[in-house]
């Protein structure tokens, strides 16, 4: 090839990649002066504390030049209760709110096939290589913070270390124990299936002759059983809610249990009808970003999906990096209403209403 084919390639090269620069600049742009006419975002999301929250508001709004009066709602919501009010403001067509986070992706596939979520393939989604059993879509979402149902345990009142499971059938460990109750909850009863995949039916009868087992609806309910002693030992915990309360003083560890445990994704997706859709784009652009991923691994300590985002000390007790533990691969594409339906069935029937 000679040197003057080489040089032109090299010429249309560099102005295709020009170009795209400018077009990312330009669209970037009109995505914040829309975002400036519309005044506002609204968000609903499970796990977030309240300091989280505002950091991830002041960071979004220095980021893209917003005003001060420029509204950030965050609303503080568990699982049911969000699927519950995202499904009669779908049906009623009185949409409120921008973007749903949690770890529910049956309820985010099945919005998907109904048409129900907003195509938005954020330029930083391309750092968040996929998980096995981590729920990821891109162009609609990606495993952009996650937590464990591990177990967990006070050791003030546990000596023994529980590295697996089976540990849990300790004969001293009876009526020690408690749990989040996938009875009531959509994500945990999600990852009541995933462990179905390495525990036995007969293990778990086992497991309910340890009661009785008390059977709580929210994470931080669960979480005070453990620190307080009342209830020292937990089946299916929340690994970042005893980070943040070893924070705070508390006297707690964690398990990622041999046999393999479940990795749920808080996921993000932008509605279809979402009232403020160039603030939503810019937000989901904000949280995925280097920043955003650092404040959410720092400050709460989920785990994150951005490669590259380095996990603080303290934090790695209760969050190592996703390839330290044995992930059971999940497929949340082909959950369905039956299937959930048949495994609380199942639940009820080991452990009771």
């Amino acid at each position: 090839m000679s040197k003057r084919r080489v040089l032109s390639l090299v010429c249309i090269g560099l102005f295709l990649w020009v170009g795209t620069l400018a077009y990312g600049a330009e669209d970037q742009s009109k995505l914040i002066e829309g975002a400036k006419k519309e005044g506002k975002v609204v968000y609903w999301a499970a796990g977030l504390t309240p300091d989280l929250a505002k950091a991830i508001e002041a960071g979004f709004k220095k980021r893209n030049g917003l005003p001060p009066n420029f509204e950030v709602l965050f609303v503080p919501s568990v699982t049911a209760e969000t699927v519950s009010k995202a499904t009669q403001e779908i049906k009623y067509k009185r949409v409120t709110v921008d973007i749903l986070c949690g770890g529910m992706p049956e309820f985010f596939y099945d919005l998907k096939r109904a048409g129900e979520l907003m195509r938005y393939d954020s330029p930083e989604y391309k750092f968040f290589p996929p998980v096995k059993g981590v729920s990821s879509e891109p162009g609609y979402w990606v495993a952009t913070n996650a937590l464990s149902p591990v177990i967990m345990w006070n050791p003030k009142f546990v000596k023994k270390n529980i590295t697996s499971y089976n540990d849990l059938l300790d004969p001293e460990f009876k009526g020690m124990i408690c749990s989040a109750d996938p009875k009531k909850s959509e994500s945990y009863l999600g990852d009541y299936m995933g462990l179905r995949k390495v525990l036995s039916k007969e293990f778990l009868m086992k497991l309910a002759k340890q009661g009785p087992i008390v059977w709580l609806t929210r994470g931080p309910d669960v979480l005070n059983k453990v620190v307080t002693g009342e209830r020292p030992i937990t089946f299916m915990g929340n690994n970042r809610n005893a980070y943040v309360a070893s924070l705070e003083g508390a006297s707690i560890k964690v398990c990622f249990p041999k046999e393999g445990i479940t990795v749920r994704a808080n996921n993000w997706p932008i509605l279809a009808k979402a009232p403020h859709p160039n603030a939503a784009k810019l937000l989901i652009d904000y949280v995925h970003s280097e920043e955003g991923q650092r404040l959410i691994a720092e400050m709460s300590g989920y785990f994150i999906g951005r490669k590259g985002v380095p996990i603080p000390p303290k934090v790695r007790e209760f969050t190592p990096p996703l390839t330290d533990i044995n992930i059971i691969p999940m497929d949340w594409t082909t959950m369905t209403d039956a299937d959930m339906k048949r495994a609380r069935k199942e639940f009820i029937e080991i452990f009771g209403e």
